[in-house]
């Protein structure tokens, strides 16, 4: 009896080490917006560098939400659309120096944030909304739906 209950003590071992996930970031970095009366400033700062320092990947007319999507090479923004009345998410690709909006549903964006694989999470109210509570949106970049 001894024998089953250190062999099963030991398989629960195993399951528990062996299910563990684990993860590692390629490269780290931050990106940051400096804005002046003129202009605003998109600013990428890698992290996995010690001695680096900010880098100017673009600058956008003033808008409320801006970050450096290093996946696509890119920057995404929030900017009003005169055709949707209100704030949408627009991509700017820094090779093809090209804009395309995103959404066309949204009233306003209050946040960004880049997941991977080409998904973006916006917290952003919805134009017609009962409430103007932020709600949860998440964007496929390739297929331009917002979910």
């Amino acid at each position: 009896m001894k024998r089953v209950n250190w062999l099963i003590g030991l398989l629960c071992s195993f399951l528990l080490v062996g299910c563990v996930a684990k993860s590692k970031v390629n490269h780290a970095y931050l990106s940051f917006v400096v804005g002046t009366n003129e202009k605003n400033g998109v600013y990428y700062y890698s992290l996995d560098d010690d001695t680096s320092k900010p880098e100017l990947v673009d600058t956008l007319p003033l808008t409320s939400q801006a970050l450096y999507y290093e996946q696509g090479n890119a920057v995404l923004y929030s900017s009003k659309v005169a055709d949707t009345k209100g704030e949408q998410l627009v991509y700017h690709d820094l090779r093809e120096d090209s804009h395309q909006v995103l959404t066309d549903t949204l009233f306003s964006i209050n946040d960004i944030v880049p997941l991977g694989n080409d998904k973006v999470f916006l917290a952003a109210v919805e134009k017609g909304a009962e409430s103007l509570a932020v709600q949860p949106y998440l964007v496929d970049l390739k297929s331009k739906e917002l979910l």
